[in-house]
């Protein structure tokens, strides 16, 4: 971690490889061919649309690293801005499967340090004079439903011709109390 003074940590992104950077740029090359192009054409208004998604996205790119230290933690261009240790109830120890730093805020919820990695979760809470808590476990969906066995398809298909059978016999009955025949007409006068 680049920290700037002892006792702050600072989040650092992780960048691409050279490869991926080299698709990065193409893109970008291919892009803006686009754009040129629309332009060209006269269709303005869809390239100016683009260029504000680009400019969003790097914008995005190029936003401050989160910065942690013993006055709270600072995360610009993020929704939540700046936690005070005074909200943080833990930090969440290192976990399998997670790979950045995890604060349990006082009300309950949990707040990812996105450029942190969790290596650092112990450093963190020392800043803060916070506890190392076990993570909340994480929720693993519900298994899927067992595939039937031969005998209960046999009893299902059993249990079917029943309710069948009796729905038939039911329809029977209130056929049989229904008069047959066309209705006459009493004759015109």
């Amino acid at each position: 971690m680049g920290n700037e003074a002892p006792g702050t940590i600072v989040g650092r992104r992780r960048s691409l490889p050279p490869r991926s950077q080299r698709w990065m740029a193409l893109g970008a090359v291919a892009v803006l061919v686009l754009l040129v192009w629309d332009l060209w054409r006269g269709r303005g208004g869809f390239a100016g649309m683009w260029l504000i998604y680009f400019a969003g996205l790097w914008i995005y790119a190029q936003r401050s690293p989160t910065v942690v230290d013993a006055a709270g933690i600072r995360r610009p261009w993020r929704l939540r801005r700046s936690v005070t240790w005074a909200e943080v109830d833990a930090v969440a120890a290192p976990q399998l499967g997670v790979e950045q730093v995890r604060l349990v805020l006082t009300t309950g919820r949990t707040l990812t340090l996105d450029d942190i990695p969790a290596e650092h979760a112990a450093e963190v809470a020392a800043l803060g004079g916070k506890e190392l808590r076990r993570p909340v476990p994480l929720s693993l969906p519900r298994p899927a439903p067992r595939e039937p066995t031969d005998a209960q398809r046999a009893a299902d298909l059993d249990r079917r011709a029943r309710a069948l059978a009796d729905q038939r016999a039911e329809l029977d009955a209130q056929a049989q109390l229904r008069p047959r025949g066309i209705p006459r007409r009493p004759p015109p006068s």
